[in-house]
C-alpha cells in the first residue's frame, strides 16, 4: 500500500487518493502530479497529509497493525523506487562531470504481511543436509537436534548429545501465498553464540550459523532468494568469515566479509525484491556483498511459498563430537 507525493515539483491537492490492490495483501495509493493506475478499492487506504518543503513526510493509515517504508524514485515513468540511499553512497569519480539520480518523487509504501516476534516458538524445526557420520557410527536423525524456546530468546542446539558426528538444524517460518515472489521481503533477526569457539573447548564448537529468505516457485522448480553463513570452526583459516550463497550456475559459497566471533549480540537484516531480482545484506549495519540466487530443487511441493530461515551446523566430529549453540530473538519478517 502506497501513498506518493513529488517534493514540491508541481501541485497537488493533499487527500488526494487512487488505490490499487495487488495480491490479497498489499495494496498501493498514489498522491501526485501523475496518475499511476487504479483497481478496486480496499478498505485500509493510506492518505498522505503533509509535505510542504519543511522536511517532515505526513501521512495516515487505517491499519491498526502494518510497517510503512519511504521510498524515492527519480521519475515516474521508469525509475526505480528506492529504500535506501545505497546509490549515492560511495560514487566512483572518474571524470569532471557525474551524473546520478537523485530523489524527485516519494511514496510511502505500507505492508500488511507482518511478522515478528521475540523468541522462534512456532516455526518448524528440521535436520538439515550439513551432516556427517563416520564409518561404525549411527546415522544423524532429529533426535541430535534440538530447540528451546526461552521468554527472550530461542537456544538452538545442534549434535546435542555430542555424538561423533556433525549436524545440522534448522528452523523456519514458511507462508504459501501467490504474491510472495512479487513483492520486497525486509527481514531480519539478532543472533549470538552462548560459549566462544576455541580449538582448546571440547564441548561445545561450531561450524556454522546460517540464515535465509527464499521463495520457492513450483512453476520452474526454482527456490529464489539468498542466504549467509558465519565460519565458526576455529581449527580452518577462514574462522570468523562472512560468506554468502551463490546460486544459479555455481551453487557455491563465497566469502564476502569478516564478523569477529564473540558472544556478543548482533544484528543481521536481509531484504530481497523478487521482482527486480535486488538484494541487500547487512550484519551490525554493515553491508555485505550479497547474491540473488535460484537453487534448483526437486520433489517439492506444487505451490508458491516464501520461507524465512535460521541454521546452525556442528563442528566436523574429528576423533571426537562437539555441541553447537546459538541464541535468536527479536526476528521480523515484512512484505
Amino acid at each position: 500500500m502506497t501513498g506518493l507525493r513529488t517534493a514540491d515539483r508541481c501541485k497537488v491537492t493533499v487527500g488526494q487518493t487512487i488505490t490499487c490492490l495487488i495480491g490479497t495483501c498489499i495494496s498501493w495509493l498514489f498522491i501526485g502530479c501523475l496518475f499511476i493506475g487504479a483497481a478496486p478499492d480496499t478498505a485500509a487506504q493510506v492518505r498522505i497529509t503533509d509535505f510542504n518543503g519543511n522536511g517532515v513526510l505526513s501521512w495516515t493509515n487505517s491499519l491498526s497493525n502494518a510497517v510503512g517504508t519511504v521510498q524515492w524514485s527519480p521519475n515516474l515513468t521508469g525509475g526505480e523506487w528506492n529504500s535506501d540511499w545505497q546509490s549515492l553512497r560511495q560514487i566512483p569519480l572518474t571524470n569532471q562531470t557525474t551524473s546520478v539520480s537523485v530523489p524527485m518523487f516519494y511514496r510511502v509504501q505500507v505492508s500488511t504481511n507482518v511478522h515478528s516476534g521475540t523468541s522462534l516458538a512456532g516455526w518448524t524445526t528440521v535436520l538439515g543436509d550439513g551432516i556427517y557420520v563416520p564409518t561404525g557410527v549411527s546415522p544423524v536423525t532429529t533426535n541430535d537436534i534440538g530447540t528451546t524456546h526461552f521468554t527472550e530468546y530461542s537456544e538452538l542446539e545442534a549434535n546435542s548429545n555430542q555424538r561423533q558426528i556433525m549436524a545440522h538444524n534448522i528452523l523456519f517460518k514458511r507462508v504459501n501465498d501467490a504474491e510472495a515472489a512479487n513483492v520486497v521481503h525486509d527481514c531480519g533477526y539478532s543472533f549470538r553464540l552462548p560459549y566462544l569457539p576455541t580449538t582448546e573447548n571440547s564441548v561445545l564448537n561450531a561450524q556454522t550459523l546460517e540464515g535465509g529468505l527464499f521463495v520457492w516457485n513450483d512453476d520452474d522448480q526454482l527456490d529464489y532468494g539468498g542466504a549467509f553463513q558465519w565460519i565458526l570452526n576455529p581449527w580452518i583459516s577462514e574462522f570468523g568469515t562472512v560468506q554468502v550463497w551463490t546460486g544459479f550456475c555455481t551453487n557455491e559459497w563465497r566469502s564476502v566479509g569478516y564478523l569477529e566471533p564473540d558472544t556478543n549480540w548482533h544484528h543481521v537484516r536481509m531484504q530481497i525484491d523478487f521482482k527486480t531480482q535486488m538484494a541487500s545484506l547487512s550484519i551490525d549495519n554493515h553491508l555485505f556483498p550479497f547474491v540473488f540466487t535460484a537453487t534448483p530443487k526437486e520433489g517439492w511441493g506444487p505451490e508458491t511459498a516464501a520461507r524465512f530461515q535460521v541454521e546452525i551446523v556442528s563442528t566436523f566430529p574429528g576423533t571426537t563430537g562437539y555441541v553447537h549453540k546459538a541464541h535468536v530473538k527479536d526476528w521480523f519478517w515484512h512484505w
